[in-house]
Parts: structure tokens; sequence; C-alpha cells
């Protein structure tokens, strides 16, 4: 069954640079849904498409995060403040979509 993607929200780590999210179509085509980059840690961002993204039975939606643990990016922690035990959810990139079920034409 096919599904329409009506929009995303992205929430990633004070650690993290930008985010892209890409279709990989049953046929092995990929396209991209979106692309932030220059994120601001902390404020979710939140798109709704203007024409919902028609996706069919065995697409997937696949996330990359790119992180900048520098001293050149600003909301990086202190490296001296960061254990290995840390928590990994702040590495986590969190990428929400809402869909509902294509209508049969």
């Amino acid at each position: 069954r096919e599904l329409d993607i009506l929009g995303c929200e992205a929430t990633l780590s004070r650690r993290a640079r930008e985010l892209q999210a890409i279709l990989e179509l049953p046929d092995g085509r990929q396209e991209p849904l979106l692309s932030i980059g220059a994120y601001r840690p902390g404020v979710p961002v939140n798109l709704t498409f203007r024409k919902p993204r028609r996706i069919g039975m065995g697409s997937r939606l696949v996330s990359h995060a790119i992180f900048d643990n520098t001293a050149m990016n600003p909301f990086s922690p202190d490296s001296k403040s960061v254990t290995l035990a840390a928590s990994g959810d702040d590495l986590i990139p969190k990428l929400r979509c809402w869909y509902r079920t294509a209508a049969a034409n």
C-alpha cells in the first residue's frame, strides 16, 4: 500500500551540524526528502510539505547526520566534560515523519 508523507520533524544533538533524509525507492533510485544544514541545537525543525510525497511499498527512509565535535562548533561540549560512559542518546538524530495511507486512485 502507498503512503503520503505529509511532513517531518528533526531534532539533533548539540554536536550535530546537518541532517539529510533520503527515500530509497524499490527500483533502487534515491530521492532527497529533506536536507537541514546549519542546525541549531535544541531547536526542532518542523517541515510540512506543500505537496505530500507519495511512496510505495518497499521504500525506505534513510537519514544521515554529520557531527562536529571540534572546537569550531560553539555548541559542542568541552571534550574534558564528556566521558566514555556518556549516554549515547545524545548522539542519536531524531527524525519523525507524519504520513497517511494514500487514497486509492
